[in-house]
């Protein structure tokens, strides 16, 4: 790793006490600046402040504390749309008759971050059952967001994703629509009627709202970080995450059902991975014996934490090539790698419509010609720099392939 991803680190081992608090004076030169940019991309601005200290500055140039403080105050701002946004939807929803439940961004933001200004959420997360998907099609429609034309459910034809992102024309935020939490082309399906029974109603800034339990929320961090994006593009952000999630949760973890549950929904590996992590990055400690329950570490499983963290810095763009070439030449059956590629070629009207917003009486075919312009755009050179043998294109491809294996891998 560079110095930059250790002085991040242990800004954030600052943040959650695990390191000495001084790091303003390790702040200094390039390396600061590039620490502070690495911060700012992250979305880790406030924590790198924090862990500057009261002073603040050490040796960092104006320019890169104004960049910083300019995007902690964005993330107030759209906190507090996201915020309003919500209870826009939690009422009509409640009004309908229709549950949600409201999974990440938001729930950290409230319930573990307890900071609006600590952490930015990005966009609304929410999971539906499957049968209410056309009723609240219809809700949001009324609420004036974009939605498939002629009336279809926002499911229609996108079995391949099983999520739907939507925008509201007034503000663009982003609300991601969910009937499960699973691809079903490269994941394996769980029993999201599990999720449902044990899911709690918490209140997050006065709206009354649904939410995964605690263990189950804490086991999804590590899933979607390490198997949905393969720690892919995601930054030490994640990692921040479920850190702070272990160091203070919003009620005391129930180890054995957090354990019980990794292996009900198959996620002991993920989450078995994050928390190790965290332990020996982070500084946050896990009981020995739910590391031990959830995986039996074995020599090779050092390699496969370096390669980890190594992706979480490596990484830049979550739609790059090598991402994509690694979940089809990872083993597994042939049939998931065709689909996998069928789903990269020829993805759905509603994976396109995620990518552009909805385009109401816009042909598919100029959909799809829209999209590969962008994917030959982006792509080409990351094909020129594998096939011309650049090793970092190499690398990022093996690590890809690493990860891949060894989470696919069963216990």
């Amino acid at each position: 790793m560079q110095p930059s991803h250790h002085l991040l680190l242990h800004s954030l081992r600052a943040c959650l006490g695990s390191a000495p608090a001084a790091v303003s004076r390790r702040v200094q030169g390039e390396e600061g600046i590039e620490s502070a940019t690495l911060a700012m991309r992250s979305s880790l601005s406030f924590q790198f402040l924090q862990a500057l200290g009261a002073s603040g500055q050490g040796g960092l140039p104006s320019e890169s504390l104004k960049a910083l403080v300019a995007q902690i105050r964005h993330t107030c701002v759209r906190n507090a749309l996201l915020q309003r946004r919500l209870r826009q939807l939690v009422e009509a929803c409640e009004a309908e008759g229709v549950q949600v439940i409201l999974v990440k961004g938001l729930w950290l933001v409230h319930c573990v971050y307890r900071d609006a200004a600590a952490r930015e959420a990005g966009d609304i997360d929410l999971l539906l059952r499957p049968g209410d998907v056309g009723r609240f099609t219809r809700i949001v429609q009324r609420l004036g967001f974009t939605v498939p034309p002629k009336g279809a459910s926002l499911s229609a034809e996108a079995h391949s994703t099983n999520e739907f992102a939507l925008r509201h024309p007034d503000d663009g935020l982003l609300v991601d629509v969910h009937w499960s939490l699973t691809n079903p082309v490269t994941e394996r399906q769980v029993d999201e009627d599990l999720l449902w029974q044990r899911s709690e109603l918490v209140d997050l800034a006065g709206v009354r709202c649904r939410t995964l339990k605690l263990e189950d929320h804490l086991l999804y961090l590590c899933f979607h970080a390490a198997v949905h994006h393969k720690l892919w593009a995601v930054g030490p952000r994640c990692l921040y995450d479920v850190a702070l999630v272990l160091r203070q949760p919003p009620r005391p973890i129930r180890w054995n059902e957090l354990v019980d549950g990794a292996r009900a929904l198959g996620w002991e590996r993920a989450a078995w991975l994050m928390f190790s992590l965290v332990e020996e990055h982070l500084g946050v400690a896990i009981p020995a014996t739910v590391l031990q329950a959830l995986h039996q570490e074995s020599p090779p499983d050092a390699e496969v934490r370096r390669v980890a963290l190594e992706t979480i810095f490596a990484a830049q763009e979550q739609e790059s090539v090598y991402r994509h070439l690694a979940r089809m030449l990872a083993p597994g059956s042939t049939g998931r790698s065709l689909s996998a590629l069928w789903q990269l070629l020829l993805p759905s009207r509603v994976q396109m419509t995620n990518q552009y917003g909805v385009c109401p009486g816009t042909p598919t075919w100029v959909l799809h010609l829209k999209r590969w312009a962008l994917k030959l755009r982006d792509w080409t050179p990351e094909f020129g720099a594998l096939l011309a043998g650049g090793r970092a294109q190499r690398e990022e491809l093996s690590r890809m392939r690493q990860l891949q294996q060894w989470l696919d891998a069963r216990a």
